[in-house]
């Protein structure tokens, strides 16, 4: 098989097993490969000069984080990297801790993986940001891992990628329907940032990615807020995440009641509002009364400044 270069290898079933792969030396020209649902051979070799290499479903059967890192490190001209809900065994941190280089890697994708498993890879590649257009990590469960540990520790390296998402993206978006998950994007036309962390707070998450977004030098690209299913914030918490020079547009569903008061409380309070930087205020699908809203202008902008607006 020596002009083959792309494989799909699918096991249906927990009994299925694709450990004998027939790759190594005999491929000299491989470079698309999708493993879904079942073991494959993960020895050195076996998978080299590969362009992409998505991974996905695959639980156990004795891959190991050395595995992964050990194929990454044979791939140097990786340009899609995706990881889709791998249950892998994590080995300590002593293993490969040299740092691989992925230079030519336009997407990465790991959603559905332990939060240690995300930790261990994205402390290992070293990618080059410019290049980067499709960038998704989704975390639901932890292992062994301190999520504020992976948000703090591990993901603030990763920020000059959330920078420039910002800034090519025109701005970015906090979506808030579950106050226990930090959700964050930048989207437009073929380009996709997302972060998606089930375990750390979204207040926690959005003061965090605030205050890298409030580094990015000369940018007048501002930051949402979307709100779902009444998940606002208290308005003390509004306030704290306020602090950070940036521009918001925060939209609340309607129907929100209480969460909607709350907003309009931090926002009209004279001495420090929340979001003192904010130009727009979109009320989405409004069918409450006005007094609230009017209140708020009055006591936000008493000496009658202009420069704020109410959609």
């Amino acid at each position: 098989m020596p002009f083959l270069h792309t494989v799909k290898l699918v096991s249906i079933g927990r009994t299925s097993s694709l450990a004998d792969t027939p790759f190594g030396a005999e491929v000299k020209v491989l470079q698309n490969v999708v493993v879904h649902g079942g073991p494959a051979n993960w020895g050195l070799g076996h998978f080299r000069g590969l362009r992409t290499w998505r991974l996905r479903g695959l639980r156990g059967d004795g891959l190991t984080t050395e595995h992964i890192l050990g194929i990454l490190r044979e791939n140097p001209l990786l340009e899609m990297l995706e990881m889709d809900q791998l249950n892998v065994q994590i080995l300590p941190d002593n293993i490969l801790l040299t740092p691989i280089p992925l230079s030519r890697l336009t997407s990465l994708t790991v959603r559905g993986c332990h939060g240690d498993f995300v930790d261990q890879i994205l402390r290992r590649i070293r990618i080059s940001i410019d290049r980067v257009n499709q960038f998704y990590i989704a975390v639901w469960s932890w292992g062994s891992l301190d999520p504020i540990r992976l948000l703090t520790d591990v993901l603030t390296s990763w920020s000059p990628v959330y920078q420039r998402a910002h800034q090519i993206c025109g701005g970015s978006i906090f979506h808030l329907s579950d106050l226990g998950t930090f959700s964050w994007r930048a989207t437009r036309d073929g380009v996709t940032f997302r972060l998606c962390l089930s375990g750390i707070q979204a207040v926690t998450g959005m003061q965090w990615m605030a205050g890298i977004l409030s580094q990015v030098d000369g940018s007048r690209a501002g930051a949402s807020i979307e709100c779902e299913n009444a998940a606002l914030p208290d308005a003390e918490d509004l306030k704290l995440l306020g602090s950070a020079d940036v521009t918001f547009v925060v939209g609340v569903p309607c129907g929100t009641g209480a969460s909607l008061q709350a907003l309009l409380q931090a926002l009209g309070d004279p001495a420090t509002p929340a979001f003192p930087c904010m130009e727009t205020l979109k009320i989405k699908r409004f069918c409450g009364s006005m007094e609230g809203i009017v209140k708020m202008l009055r006591a936000r902008f008493t000496d009658h400044r202009t420069g704020f607006s109410v959609k």
